[in-house]
């Protein structure tokens, strides 16, 4: 997705230097080189935040979930190392992060709920038959659940739509003899593009809320669909060459 995604930029600034003008050689001769150096030292936390979650991943020392905490503590000590975070700033991300913590154990709460109803009036036999009287393939099955966890996520939270779907698509998928690795990561890919889609486009308010005041929503809109086309485009190489993605995995 990255190479796809930077490629497609890359193009666009080659074929229209306005996309991304350079500076001006005045302007490089003024910029005076302390500030060079101080803008670049501002980079530096980011990239040690970075660093730290995917290395610690990478190297087989964390876990997903144990690499986010460890990107929380390194975010606390950095905020720390520059005194630009004070108890009230640490109470208010405790408060947002105990919210956010209760909205996913309320919906993780309904959704066991929502398991064992399913499971006891014997729903998943009743897919699995209806799949296996259809006798399409896995791949089509597949594909038709990632497609309806994509056009869910035009409407539903992330997730919310894996607590939604994965208890109905996993255990018809480990029937197939599916990958779940591979499942997976595509669902992730796909629940990634969603963020994209209106109406609501999670990853289109973040850049707005970070974007200047002359970029309007409705510009960021029109420039969406070139980036969800990118990103569908590495979702089907994906489907494609499961390989691909399980060698990335493992």
């Amino acid at each position: 997705m990255v190479i796809c995604l930077v490629a497609y930029v890359s193009i666009r600034c080659w074929l229209d230097k306005d996309l991304c003008p350079a500076a001006s050689d005045d302007t490089r001769e003024k910029t005076p080189p302390k500030l060079r150096m101080r803008t670049y030292a501002r980079t530096l936390p980011s990239i040690l935040v970075v660093l730290a979650v995917l290395g610690s991943m990478l190297a087989g020392i964390a876990t997903p979930t144990e690499a986010a905490a460890i990107g929380a503590a390194v975010s606390a000590v950095i905020a720390l190392a520059l005194r630009t975070i004070n108890w009230k700033g640490i109470f208010d991300a405790a408060v947002d992060a105990a919210k956010q913590t209760t909205m996913v154990l309320w919906i993780a709460l309904n959704s066991l709920l929502f398991v064992s109803v399913y499971s006891g009036i014997g729903g998943g036999d009743v897919v699995h038959d209806l799949i296996a009287s259809l006798g399409v393939t896995p791949g089509v099955v597949t594909a038709t659940m990632l497609l309806i966890v994509f056009f869910l996520g035009f409407f539903v939270d992330p997730i919310g739509i894996l607590f939604l779907t994965m208890p109905v698509f996993l255990p018809v998928l480990s029937a197939l003899n599916v990958n779940l690795i591979w499942v997976g990561a595509l669902t992730i890919l796909v629940l990634e593009t969603a963020y994209l889609t209106p109406p609501f486009g999670y990853n289109i308010f973040f850049l707005k809320s970070a974007a200047p005041a002359s970029i309007s929503l409705r510009r960021i809109y029109s420039a969406a669909p070139a980036f969800v086309f990118m990103q569908l485009m590495t979702v089907v190489v994906c489907f494609t060459l499961p390989g691909l993605v399980l060698w990335i995995v493992t």
